[in-house]
């Protein structure tokens, strides 16, 4: 800010609101290809809650963020033999520290795990997981890219 001449004092701006809003359009964007384009997944009913900021002190840009991320996913299967599958997907602790690199828990609903569904399943832990961990990895990008031009001194 003006006060703040060559950005040396602490100054934070909060991004609660913004990153809530980015991850629920983001994740409820993606169609996730499944089983090489033989399912597709979705997911939807997507809530994030958790704190997001960005700041700058002696000059230099500090991200953080500590947020939580549930939804549910669901399978649609294109191709006979394959049937579709659904259950929650949960990310606990998507933080600062650990970016991208959070854990992504998948769990599949009650009757997803038997049966015709079982790959399915089993490409939405692999490739499905895969492509959110691609969301949260743009998400930390997208957040450093918010730093405030008066708060980052330029």
């Amino acid at each position: 800010s003006v006060w703040n001449a060559n950005a040396w004092h602490w100054e934070e701006r909060p991004m609660n609101d913004w990153a809530h809003t980015w991850l629920k359009k983001e994740l409820g964007a993606l169609r996730l290809i499944l089983l090489g384009g033989a399912a597709e997944a979705t997911l939807s009913d997507i809530e994030v809650s958790g704190d997001a900021s960005v700041s700058v002190r002696k000059g230099k840009h500090v991200v953080l963020f500590s947020l939580s991320v549930t939804c549910k996913w669901s399978a649609t299967s294109n191709s006979a033999g394959i049937g579709d599958a659904k259950g929650s997907l949960q990310i606990p602790e998507f933080t600062s520290e650990d970016g991208a690199k959070s854990a992504v828990i998948a769990e599949p609903g009650l009757r997803a795990a038997r049966g015709s569904t079982q790959a399915v399943v089993k490409s939405f832990h692999q490739e499905g997981v895969r492509d959110v961990r691609g969301t949260l990895s743009r998400f930390v990008t997208a957040l450093k890219e918010k730093l405030p031009s008066e708060v980052a001194g330029r």
